[in-house]
């Protein structure tokens, strides 16, 4: 009988203390602190998927595929470091470590330094002979005070990830052209 009454109390603590913990998330929503978001876009590219697999994994490739003011330098297998520009043209500094790599299936990172925190995936998938489906997710964190301080208006992420898989896609057919 006390290891049901135990058993209860751990259950009933583990509501309470996840009710607190939504309770807090929404203030802080409310507040316009943060929230999590994310985003996802897929696109299908004219190339197979070793070939988009492998400008998507070496970082100075991609770099130069997502923008040209974009810089990437690799540091070893598993990091990175990227400049990237803000909205306003001032360059920013990501570290990025590569935390899943299954090749020509899957490649996933993480940066938590600095003013852009997020994490993402990248999955490549078959769409017909000599052809791969790039879905690309990305989760960070939003406040829309913070970015009305920064001056950004709307979030850009998701527009940013469209116009990103855009010119991967375009890289990957120059690839094969050149």
């Amino acid at each position: 009988m006390v290891r049901i009454g135990t058993v209860l109390l751990g259950a009933a603590l583990a509501v309470a203390v996840l009710r607190a913990l939504r309770r807090r998330h929404a203030a802080w929503v409310r507040q316009g602190r943060y929230e999590d978001r994310e985003a996802r876009r897929q696109i299908v590219v004219d190339q197979d998927r070793t070939r988009v697999y492998w400008l998507c994994r070496e970082p100075a490739r991609l770099a130069a595929a997502l923008d040209p003011a974009v810089r990437a330098e690799t540091v070893d297998d598993t990091w990175s470091r990227w400049t990237v520009p803000t909205p306003a043209g001032v360059p920013r500094l990501l570290t990025v470590e590569v935390v899943g790599d299954i090749p020509e299936l899957l490649l996933a990172w993480r940066t938590g330094n600095g003013w852009l925190p997020h994490e993402g995936t990248i999955r490549l998938a078959a769409a017909g002979t000599g052809r791969t489906e790039v879905s690309v997710s990305v989760r960070y964190r939003w406040s829309p005070e913070w970015a009305a301080a920064a001056g950004v208006r709307d979030d850009p992420v998701d527009g940013y990830l469209a116009r990103a898989l855009e010119r991967i896609a375009a890289a990957a057919r120059a690839a094969t052209t050149s």
